[in-house]
């Protein structure tokens, strides 16, 4: 790569590494983001199973305790926030 804006290329192969070297990962706002919506999503289907637990079935409240121990568990997972 020959730069045609006063750079040498040593110039900028050494602004790629530091690039690299002081980027902040964008993904952890992302993550943050995620696990409060899952809070949210938590505490509002343990509110409505609470107040209409008489109007869905066995088997279908069964499937949403089993889909919400799902989240807790994913929500509970690491990735290094």
């Amino acid at each position: 790569m020959k730069p045609s804006y006063g750079l040498s290329e040593a110039d900028v192969e050494r602004m790629v590494e530091e690039s690299f070297t002081f980027a902040r990962p964008t993904w952890r706002p992302a993550c943050i983001e995620v696990r409060n919506e899952a809070d949210t999503v938590i505490t509002h289907v343990e509110r409505a199973l609470g107040q209409g637990a008489k109007l869905v079935g066995a088997e279908e409240r069964t499937a949403i305790e089993t889909a919400l121990e799902a989240l807790r568990r994913a929500r509970g997972g690491s990735v290094g926030i």
